[in-house]
This record gives C-alpha cells, sequence and structure tokens, in this order.
C-alpha cells in the first residue's frame, strides 16, 4: 500500500473510530483498494458494521476513504467487526382503552449504530411471545424519526375486540433486535353504532292495482369494529328496513338485509319487498332502518335522518293506480 494512502486511512480510521475485531487485507485493484477478508463474510449493509456505507462491494479510494469507520491499519491488515450490541426500547405508550381495532403508538429507542426498524406483537395474555428474528416478516420502517435516539409513531392493528398485551421490539442496521419491552395492555371495545353512509330504494313509482310490485334497497354501512349484524348472524336485533303508508299508517317490512360487497366493516347490503296486488295506492316513505352491530350498538335512521346522508335516494315512493 502506498505510504500516502496508509496515513490517509490511519487518521480517518482514528477520526471514526469504531469498536471492531475481524481481520481484513487491503488489496490494491487498478486505482482502487479493496477489502479482502480472511474469512468468508458476506459484504451486505446489515450483517457486518458499514465498512464503506453505501458501498457493498467494499471498494473505496481517497474520496470515499472518509465513509471507512475502522480503529486503524496494522501492516496490510486492519481490524473490524460485526455489531453485536441490541438495541433498547426506552419507552412503549398505548392508550388502555380503545374504541377502534386501529389503535395509535409511540414508542422511544437507543442504539449505538442507529434503529432501522420495529414491530409489535399481540397476546391474549401477559406471557411473553418468541421475539422475531431479523429476517422475519412483519418488522415496519415508517414513522421513525431520529437514528441513535428515535422515536417512532404509528398505528398497529389488534385482531378483536377485548383485553389485549402488545410486546414491541426494534431492530438496527446489523440485524440485532430488542429484548421485549414490557407488554402494553389494552381493552378495546366496540361503542359505536354502525353508519350508514348511502341509501336508495328502486323504484320510486310502482302500480299495485293489478300486480305485485317490488322494491329494491341498496345502502352501503360502515362499522368500525364487530360488523353488522344480520338475521343470518344470529346475533340478536339485526339489521332491517320499513316503508309506510303516508296517509293509513300501514307500514311494510322489507326482506332479509344481505351483504352483497365488501366486507364486515364496510359493505354493500341489499334487501327487497314485494307489495302485494292491492296494497294501498298514493304516497309510502321510508319509516325506518335500523342498523346494528355484533356488539349490540344500534341507530334507528329516521326519515329526517336519512335525508341527511350524503348519497341518498328513493325515500319516496308512489303507488299510483295511472
Amino acid at each position: 500500500m502506498a505510504a500516502k494512502t496508509k496515513r490517509k486511512i490511519d487518521k480517518l480510521a482514528e477520526k471514526h473510530y469504531a469498536k471492531l475485531g475481524k481481520k481484513f487485507t487491503l488489496v490494491k485493484k487498478g486505482k482502487l483498494w479493496k477489502l479482502k477478508a480472511f474469512i468468508l463474510i458476506a459484504f451486505t449493509l446489515g450483517s457486518v458494521i458499514a465498512i464503506v456505507w453505501g458501498f457493498s462491494s467494499g471498494n473505496y479510494n481517497g474520496s470515499d476513504a472518509a465513509m471507512i469507520k475502522n480503529k486503524g491499519v496494522r501492516n496490510k491488515g486492519f481490524s473490524v467487526a460485526m455489531d453485536t450490541t441490541k438495541p433498547i426500547v426506552v419507552s412503549f405508550n398505548l392508550s388502555p382503552e380503545s374504541n377502534s381495532l386501529i389503535i395509535p403508538v409511540d414508542i422511544s429507542a437507543k442504539d449505538d449504530i442507529g434503529v432501522v426498524a420495529w414491530m409489535i406483537k399481540e397476546t391474549a395474555s401477559d406471557f411473553s411471545p418468541v421475539a422475531p428474528r431479523s429476517g422475519d416478516s412483519g418488522w415496519q420502517t415508517a414513522g421513525i424519526t431520529g437514528k441513535t435516539a428515535v422515536n417512532i409513531r404509528g398505528n398497529i392493528t389488534a385482531s378483536s375486540l377485548g383485553r389485549k398485551y402488545f410486546w414491541v421490539y426494534v431492530k438496527d442496521a446489523a440485524g440485532n433486535v430488542s429484548v421485549s419491552f414490557n407488554s402494553s395492555v389494552v381493552t378495546i371495545a366496540d361503542k359505536n353504532a354502525p353508519r350508514v353512509t348511502a341509501f336508495s330504494i328502486t323504484p320510486t313509482l310502482v302500480n299495485t292495482t293489478s300486480q305485485d310490485q317490488i322494491l329494491t334497497m341498496n345502502a352501503t354501512i360502515d362499522e368500525d369494529i364487530s360488523g353488522v349484524c344480520l338475521k343470518s348472524d344470529n346475533c340478536g336485533t339485526w339489521t332491517s328496513l320499513r316503508i309506510k303508508n303516508v296517509t293509513t299508517g300501514k307500514a311494510l317490512g322489507f326482506d332479509e338485509v344481505k351483504r352483497i360487497s365488501g366486507d364486515l366493516n364496510n359493505g354493500t347490503y341489499t334487501a327487497s319487498l314485494k307489495m302485494r296486488k292491492g296494497s294501498a295506492l298514493g304516497a309510502w316513505s321510508v319509516q325506518d332502518f335500523v342498523v346494528t352491530d355484533k356488539a349490540g350498538n344500534r341507530k334507528t335512521y329516521s326519515y329526517g335522518d336519512l335525508k341527511s346522508v350524503p348519497n341518498v335516494t328513493g325515500l319516496d315512493i308512489m303507488n299510483n293506480a295511472q
């Protein structure tokens, strides 16, 4: 190695001191110097402290030399080592109660090199789960601010209602995983009734003087946790719809409400009503639309309530002989 280059690396080595320990040699390759290991070590960032930050090949020249972190050059070799120090979770904050499966989290952690990812595991008891490995799926990188002392903010999604225990882990660039931090306990309860965001009845003009007429209702319903309760769910008071004759007050109920698209928490629902031949003529309107979730939360939408829904049509039906 040229004496000038060696002196430059020696000087930088002292400046960028890192506690290291595996042997490498420097081999000249054209105008570049290449790190060559005495022992086989994968040259990937994350398994070895970045010998040359951003250069997985291990090559460097004079301008790249400032990126080297080592303790010093002796003869043809110098010492490097894998980072074996685990990062530490300093704090983990969750609200003790939530009425949503989506829960905000606030974490602080530290590491001598830098925290790069975080993971939260859920359990049904206060027994610590098996710690994740660096290569496991489920690590998140979003929401991290800082490097050696970091703050992490994000959201997690609980599996279901009830009392849940959450355990947080962080890892650094070398793949070291922290020990599990004391669990945060959250009780998740569904306290909100479903919400109707769209509603329609078709057709709005019928004639039952000579034959039956079929009305069809379609509605979009949002439900945050437990899901919309339908008759087939056997969960108590189920979602239902009635219309009434404005003159006589006679009410007719639609058949069983069913989901035709979406899921329990955001779906489109339909139901039908056969207005029999000879049904009262004149104006009919929605009497009530009862929406219920599986936790027993219920909201009864009156005619006036439905009028305030952004996407609504068909609240009034005319049964006309002409």
